[in-house]
């Protein structure tokens, strides 16, 4: 059976955030997601959050944000663009942020050879300020460090049927289509699914068999 969700902007301030499908990450703790669409997972809660968005990044980093890619999933208006010199850099202004409670979304791009991450560290520094704000690291793999995130998450797309299949169903652009893998949550065992989005905003998901 499939759940839908639709983007509702937080009124007031609670504890979790929403993903889709009932899914959230609770605010006051640093998250992880990782994989292809790693942007594309961070555009989720950013649809369903409300106010600015922090994004930090890494000046040389390859695979930079395109803020017009976000279009589809809220306005990149809200975003408040930030670049660090190196990964250390990064997470030190990743830690910043949070403390500062200016931003209820942050998000650290981390780069292609990404630094050890002290996760205890970045937690305490989101649940010290209030309201208490959300930290989400994006990076390709795991990184390194110590302790571990409050959740862990992979993002990977799922090709489009072919045009003559497309042509057949009367599509124009396909619906954006990834596999979401819980890696791991403090609510929830490890689970993979189906992620379907439309032009609307709302994300229909199908669990997958383990």
């Amino acid at each position: 059976m499939s759940q839908r969700h639709s983007p509702r902007p937080a009124q007031g301030q609670t504890d979790r955030l929403p993903l889709a499908g009932g899914l959230a990450l609770r605010r006051g703790r640093a998250h992880l997601a990782l994989g292809p669409s790693r942007h594309a997972f961070a555009g989720l809660l950013m649809a369903r959050s409300a106010g600015a968005v922090v994004w930090i990044g890494a000046e040389a980093a390859r695979d930079r944000l395109h803020a017009a890619g976000l279009r589809s999933f809220a306005d990149p208006g809200r975003l408040v663009l930030a670049e660090a010199g190196d990964g250390a850099a990064l997470l030190w202004a990743l830690k910043a942020a949070l403390r500062s409670g200016a931003a209820p979304l942050v998000v650290a791009d981390l780069p292609d050879r990404p630094p050890a991450v002290d996760w205890a560290d970045l937690g305490l520094a989101a649940a010290t300020a209030r309201p208490a704000p959300l930290g989400l690291v994006l990076a390709a793999h795991a990184p390194d460090g110590t302790g571990a995130p409050d959740s862990a998450w992979r993002l990977a797309p799922v090709p489009a049927p072919g045009p003559d299949m497309a042509l057949a169903a009367g599509a124009g652009q396909p619906d954006p289509h990834w596999r979401l893998d819980r890696l791991h949550a403090p609510d929830g065992p490890p689970a993979r699914w189906s992620a379907v989005g439309d032009a609307a905003g709302r994300v229909d998901l199908t669990p997958l068999p383990g």
